[in-house]
């Protein structure tokens, strides 16, 4: 399935906030301060809240869509109403974390609910931790879903990550032992970077920026239906490679966060920065997916040894060389109502100089691969299965990263295959 982000305007906002309210101090919040879209619809459903409203009404009177929409064949206002939850839940979680008046959107409504909160929110096993205190800066970016794109891919704006970086080192008061796995990969005392990819994005001006992202090659826009069809209506593209994807910006902070929090100085950067030069002398961790991690996989040289590869589009990881009881293809899986199943790529494998070590993830969802590597359970579950395949130091395995909506739930390790060497 095709998925297109767009970049476009919309003006719906409240024009004079008091601060004493909650909905006010949100739509006051870097969080929220070019979200126009998901800005109008938070007034909407704070206005109507005792209200029963249905989604044709949301889509019409909040999202500006035609009379002629369709709830049951358009999925745009379970699409912005999931943002928007997801929006509350990041706010709540850094600039709104003292908040005592709060408002959520419950898993399976459009209602808005207003509830006190007995204590500052923590961080959960499944939240981003390493985010609280940086938020501001990936406030940058405004993305709606635009009539031709099938479904929503999260963009965020890569603004001034290593800036970022620089807030989560203040050393902590009590310093943790490493995992075990994390040890094994630090062993070699080598500088490390966590490599963020910086996808291809086609703009025409500044207020229409799209990604396709099956096309991450500049180069290949024609090949595109959805990009060829805009070119017909607002000419041909530019390049702009500004965004980051919002999975792999958190996840990236995920793991800085983790390393730091283990006294492991790290950085975050992008693929560009990741010289020949550097490779031969530092550890590099690369988050992405099967397109954007192309032109890294390539710099490597040692993909094509890997008994997995992930097939384009993320939903099924093919299995080369499948051990005794193993499936040929590890898929994308439909659980229940709102639950997904997606199967990813951890491989650790010989960097490009002596001594040095590569860590690859590669996932529709990098953040749950980022997640699934530093909480105590998925580390857990990881150097069991690590163990009973004699603890290589190279290795390859294929992790299924478990999603309720567009919210993370649970990860697990389904195979893992000691890595046998360039072939």
């Amino acid at each position: 399935m095709q998925q297109v982000a767009v970049k476009t305007q919309n003006h719906t906002e409240r024009s004079h906030p008091d601060p004493d309210s909650p909905i006010d101090i949100i739509l006051l919040s870097h969080a929220f301060e070019r979200t126009p879209v998901l800005k109008g619809l938070l007034v909407y459903l704070w206005k109507h809240r005792e209200e029963e409203f249905s989604e044709y009404a949301i889509a019409t009177d909040a999202l500006g869509r035609r009379p002629d929409f369709d709830p049951k064949g358009d999925a745009t206002v379970r699409v912005e109403i999931s943002r928007l939850r997801q929006r509350l839940k990041e706010f709540y979680e850094t600039e709104g974390v003292t908040a005592r008046v709060r408002v959520r959107i419950p898993m399976g409504s459009h209602h808005l609910e207003v509830f006190h909160a007995e204590t500052p929110a923590l961080a959960s096993e499944g939240a981003d931790i390493g985010l609280r205190s940086g938020r501001g800066i990936w406030s940058r970016l405004l993305l709606v879903v635009v009539g031709c794109c099938i479904t929503l891919v999260v963009v965020a704006a890569y603004l001034k990550l290593q800036s970022t970086h620089n807030r989560l080192t203040a050393a902590p008061t009590k310093v943790e032992p490493l995992p075990r796995f994390w040890q094994s990969f630090l062993a070699n005392g080598k500088p490390s970077h966590i490599i963020i990819p910086r996808p291809t994005f086609f703009s025409w001006g500044s207020d229409l920026i799209v990604r396709d992202t099956y096309v991450n090659d500049f180069s290949m826009w024609k090949n595109s239906p959805n990009l060829a069809g805009m070119q017909k209506r607002f000419g041909s593209p530019s390049l702009m490679q500004t965004y980051t994807v919002a999975d792999d910006a958190f996840g990236a902070l995920r793991l800085v966060s983790f390393l730091q929090a283990h006294a492991i100085s790290t950085t975050a950067t992008t693929s560009e920065d990741a010289s020949p030069d550097r490779q031969v002398s530092e550890n590099f961790v690369a988050l992405g997916t099967s397109k954007t991690l192309n032109e890294f996989d390539q710099s490597v040289g040692l993909i094509p040894s890997l008994d997995f590869r992930l097939a384009p589009g993320e939903r099924s990881v093919e299995n080369l060389r499948p051990a005794k009881g193993e499936p040929q293809k590890f898929t994308y899986r439909s659980n229940a109502e709102a639950m997904t199943t997606w199967p990813g790529i951890l491989a650790v494998l010989p960097g490009k100089g002596p001594n040095t070590h590569l860590m690859i993830l590669k996932a529709s969802h990098t953040l749950g691969m980022a997640i699934f590597l530093t909480s105590p359970a998925g580390l857990n579950q990881l150097e069991k299965m690590w163990e009973a395949h004699g603890s290589p130091p190279y290795f390859e395995a294929v992790v299924n990263i478990e999603m309720s909506g567009d919210q993370y739930s649970q990860s697990w390790p389904v195979a893992l295959h000691p890595w046998q060497g360039p072939r």
